[in-house]
């Protein structure tokens, strides 16, 4: 599964709970849509080649001390495509070593970061010893870009009229014999996203909301016994994935620090149980990490989605818990205490 990066993370779940800064809106919906062009490309290969294409998405390697991400690495024969996909919109035209955008020159070189990530890929494969060449496939996803390419260029530039035939004839190429031993290469060098270098800053706590938010529309909402009820858009969590998922977006957004409960007793506001809190820490966030009276969690600084992508079926069968109903106040003793302090 492609994941949204740590930064596309940080500023989405922030903006559930604060209004962002203009330059940090701008930002996020230049990830949104970013994201949304691989998804669709991901979406269309699959369509296409029912995943008999090798090839590893969402890939991050480690050159000299920064991270290239690849979106996209396909091997077919005896050649490496690196594909890097945009979501631009507009008229766009590349003559005499420079991009043009509807008249104006575009600041940066729309190959650069594609040419980056050629350079990360070949150094991998002549480090272990691999013949493979590397070249570079520049595909555009949004259908209202016009790309009118002047000058020679080595790089394959492609629309998304064309992507779809150009994934085809690779299609053709593959044989039984291929050689797939460059998966594993690439795989012994990829590493995780680097975290965020976005860090929250105290001088903006007071502008936090609190508290464990709606799922769907971020607004407070109502706790019962068994979940959590919005009355805005009548949407309903189980308690467990409720605080589980509001766990991982402090996590998120402190992507500096590790789960402390009085932190998150703060972060999820005034109505929470503070035995049912760690109960829940020590259930789905252990082990503990002790630091002389001070114990805390390990923060992955994951979205919940992403934490626990292997449990999910454990949270999907806690969903028949919206519609359980309430305990009478005579039956509260037979159950877990949620106001006990």
């Amino acid at each position: 599964m492609r994941k949204k990066n740590p930064e596309y993370q940080y500023l989405e779940t922030l903006s559930k709970r604060l209004t962002l800064f203009e330059k940090e809106k701008k930002k996020l919906e230049r990830l949104q849509k970013g994201y949304a062009a691989e998804c669709s490309l991901d979406r269309l290969q699959e369509f296409l080649t029912k995943d008999k294409l090798p090839c590893i998405d969402d890939l991050y390697l480690k050159t000299n001390e920064s991270c290239v991400q690849i979106d996209k690495l396909i091997v077919v024969e005896n050649t490496a495509y690196v594909i890097d996909v945009k979501n631009y919109s507009g008229k766009y035209t590349f003559v005499n070593n420079e991009w043009i955008r509807d008249n104006l020159p575009l600041q940066e070189n729309i190959f650069e970061q594609l040419h980056n990530a050629m350079r990360a890929v070949k150094r991998v494969l002549l480090k272990a010893g691999s013949d493979l060449e590397v070249k570079g496939v520049l595909v555009f996803m949004n259908a209202t870009a016009t790309i009118d390419i002047k000058d020679s260029v080595a790089d394959l530039v492609l629309d998304i009229r064309e992507v779809g035939g150009w994934f085809i004839e690779q299609m053709s190429k593959i044989s039984h014999q291929q050689d797939n031993s460059w998966q594993e290469i690439i795989n012994r060098q990829k590493i995780e996203p680097i975290s965020s270098k976005e860090v929250f800053s105290p001088k903006r706590i007071d502008y936090l909301q609190k508290g464990i938010l709606c799922r769907n529309c971020n607004k407070e909402q109502k706790r019962t016994t068994y979940a959590f009820k919005c009355p805005h858009c009548q949407g309903s969590e189980p308690k467990e994935t409720a605080y589980v998922r509001s766990i991982c977006e402090y996590g998120v957004i402190f992507c500096d620090k590790e789960l402390l409960f009085k932190d998150l007793l703060i972060f999820l506001g005034s109505d929470v149980s503070k035995r049912y809190l760690r109960e829940i820490l020590t259930k789905h966030f252990g082990p503990k990490i002790t630091h002389g009276v001070h114990v805390s969690y390990r923060n992955k600084v994951l979205i919940f989605d992403y934490w626990f992508a292997n449990k999910m079926d454990y949270f999907q069968s806690l969903e028949v818990r919206t519609h359980w109903k309430p305990k009478k106040e005579s039956d509260e003793s037979t159950f877990f205490d949620e106001k006990a302090h």
